[in-house]
């Protein structure tokens, strides 16, 4: 049974590919989980999924004479940590120093302070380089222990154990699983996996525009009253000017 935000779990997706499959032999169910971990790292590649960006992740720094300003970017959330590459970082803030660091190059970094030695224990790094998958480095490499916040789009974990939920949102798991169920029946040589297909990347097409809305940010189109056409600054029409000449009364 579902649960109610989070879905299905790995072996509920597995029991779902069984029971449509018929095939419950144990291999069959392992080599499901192991498809189902890998599957959710391509559908996330699919689309620049909403539900993969975060904001505000905490990324805590230890006071530092310079031999401790590399970073890896790794987040816990909800007990799962995940990784997030340096490219796939938005913004790193310091609301201790009311700064947004400045995002250089490494090779950049280096030629400014090829000591690597600059900065002091009173003040926060002020900038930031991507070194290496989800390595970064910060600047000035002195600087006092804080807490810094990271914005951006992490990967999905590697599922592990039966009972882990997959990252991708409840509303979005009929495409998932649909997908996972056409891999099964490819597997059984199963002639309905071409149709299971066709009919899961529709759904999760539908999912992807569903994704892109952004209704929040959509100014919806209507015909304005004439007042506000005299007043908005932007009409130039002569009725515009005349009607901003009308008694209101």
């Amino acid at each position: 049974m579902p649960h109610d935000t989070n879905g299905f779990t790995v072996q509920e997706i597995v029991n779902h590919v069984s029971g449509f499959t018929g095939n419950w032999d144990s291999d069959f169910q392992t080599w499901l989980k192991d498809k189902i971990a890998m599957a959710q790292f391509r559908y996330c590649k699919l689309h620049d999924w909403s539900f993969l960006h975060r904001n505000g992740l905490d990324l805590s720094v230890e006071s530092t004479d310079g031999s401790s300003s590399e970073y890896d970017l790794n987040f816990t959330i909800n007990a799962v940590t995940y990784k997030m590459l340096a490219t796939n970082v938005e913004t790193i803030y310091s609301p201790e120093d009311d700064l947004v660091l400045e995002r250089t190059d490494l090779s950049e970094m280096r030629r400014s302070d090829p000591n690597d030695d600059d900065g002091t224990l009173e003040a926060g790094p002020t900038a930031w380089a991507p070194m290496s998958d989800n390595r970064i480095k910060l600047w000035a490499p002195k600087f006092p222990a804080r807490t810094l916040k990271v914005d951006g789009k992490i990967n999905p974990s590697a599922l592990h154990g039966v009972s882990a939920y997959p990252l991708i949102p409840y509303e979005y798991q009929e495409g998932f699983m649909d997908l996972i169920l056409a891999v099964g029946l490819y597997h059984e040589n199963d002639s309905r996996a071409d149709k299971i297909k066709a009919g899961a990347f529709e759904l999760i097409r539908q999912d992807v525009e569903a994704d892109m809305q952004e209704l929040s940010a959509t100014t919806l189109p209507r015909i304005r009253h004439w007042r506000e056409a005299a007043f908005d600054g932007v009409s130039n029409e002569i009725e515009a000017l005349l009607f901003a000449l009308v008694d209101n009364d």
